[in-house]
C-alpha cells in the first residue's frame, strides 16, 4: 500500500521557502503535494479583512485537484486561513487544517494548570478575533508579532526574493522575549491592546485595536529551545509555526 499524501495549498508567493518552512517539501518526511492559489497573495491573506468572494472558490478547485490526485488530507501555507476552515472542511471531503492557530487548543489542554500558550505572528495587527475564534482561540491568547524586527516581517509582507535566515530566527527570539515579558507582567502602557495582550510592533499601535497575531507561517512547530525555554520560565509554552502567517 502506498504512503499517504498529504496535500499543501500554497499562496502565491515568491519569498524563500528554507528547509522547516512548510513550502519545501524537504521539511517533511512524508510525501506532500502542493498546489497554488494563484489570486491569494500575500497582501490579500494576511488582512484583518480579506476578500473572501475571491479567494474561497479558487481555494476550493486547488484542493479538489489535490483530492484528485489522491491526497488523503490538506493544510495551507499560512496560518491567516484560518477564516476559511469551515467552508473548505465543508466542501473538499478529507480532513482539512487550514491554519497552525488549531494547535493552540490541543496544546492548551495539555499545560498543567496556570500554564497558558503564547503565539508569534508575522503581523499582529492583521490577525483579528474573526481568525482566532475560527481556530477555536480565545481571544485573549497571548500574543506578539515579529514587526519590529528587521527581516522576517519585511520580507515575507514586501514577498521578496531573498530572506537572511540567522536575521529572521533572532526576529521570532526576541520577539519570544516580549511574550516572556508579557507573561511575566511587566508590559503596559500604550502598547497593550484592549484585551491586555501585547502587539509587538503592530500596526497602529497608537490606536487602541481589537487584534491580536498569529504565527511565524502556517505547518507549525514547537519554537525554538532558547525561546520555549525563556518563555516556559514565565509560565507560557510559544508556538512559532511555519509558513506565512500564521496562523
Amino acid at each position: 500500500m502506498s504512503e499517504p499524501v498529504v496535500g499543501i495549498l500554497m499562496l502565491k508567493t515568491a519569498f524563500p521557502r528554507p528547509p522547516g518552512d512548510i513550502g519545501n517539501p524537504d521539511t517533511w518526511p512524508f510525501p506532500v503535494r502542493y498546489a497554488v492559489v494563484e489570486p491569494a497573495t500575500v497582501a490579500r491573506v494576511v488582512n484583518p479583512d480579506p476578500p473572501m468572494d475571491l479567494l474561497e472558490e479558487p481555494f476550493v478547485a486547488a484542493g479538489e485537484r489535490l483530492v484528485a490526485a489522491g491526497c488523503a488530507a490538506l493544510t495551507t501555507s499560512c496560518g491567516f486561513l484560518s477564516v476559511f476552515q469551515a467552508s473548505l472542511a465543508a466542501r473538499l471531503g478529507v480532513p482539512v487544517v487550514t491554519s497552525s492557530l488549531m494547535q493552540v487548543p490541543m496544546v492548551q489542554a495539555g499545560l498543567a494548570p496556570g500554564r497558558r500558550v503564547g503565539v508569534i505572528s508575522i503581523d499582529a495587527g492583521a490577525l483579528t478575533p474573526r481568525h482566532l475564534a475560527a481556530a477555536g482561540v480565545p481571544e485573549d491568547v497571548p500574543l506578539v508579532g515579529t514587526e519590529t524586527g528587521a527581516e522576517l516581517t519585511r520580507v515575507i509582507a514586501g514577498d521578496l526574493d531573498t530572506l537572511d535566515t540567522a536575521a529572521a530566527e533572532a526576529d521570532v527570539l526576541a520577539a519570544g522575549d516580549v511574550l516572556r515579558a508579557l507573561a511575566r507582567g511587566r508590559c503596559g502602557g500604550p502598547r497593550m491592546h484592549q484585551h491586555g495582550a501585547l502587539r509587538a510592533g503592530a500596526r497602529g499601535a497608537s490606536r487602541p485595536r481589537r487584534t491580536t497575531s498569529s504565527a511565524w507561517s502556517a505547518g507549525s512547530t514547537a519554537a525554538s529551545p532558547r525561546e520555549a525555554s525563556a518563555a516556559a520560565d514565565a509560565g507560557v509554552t510559544p508556538l512559532a509555526p511555519r509558513g506565512c502567517g500564521g496562523g
